[in-house]
């Protein structure tokens, strides 16, 4: 028998997490997971990346590493 079969809720086909990859947000990516594994369902994750005219002008490397590294994550 499935994992599917014991999932708690109808069949998800799709899961949607949101994150800001902080460390109080590392529980709720952990739960998604086990989640979207136990119910056999597709897991997207959104990322948010703080953004505002000083920050892109002042850390622009630090931006664009971290642009680089959401990008890395959402694209394996």
């Amino acid at each position: 028998m499935a994992l599917s079969e014991f999932c708690p809720l109808s069949k998800l086909e799709k899961l949607l997490l949101a994150t800001d990859r902080s460390v109080f947000s590392e529980g709720a990516v952990e739960e998604a997971i086990n989640f979207a594994k136990y119910c056999s369902s597709k897991l997207y994750v959104l990322s948010v990346l703080e953004s505002n005219p000083e920050y892109e002008t002042i850390g622009a490397d630090f931006f664009k590493k971290e642009e680089e590294e959401v990008c890395t994550i959402s694209n394996p």
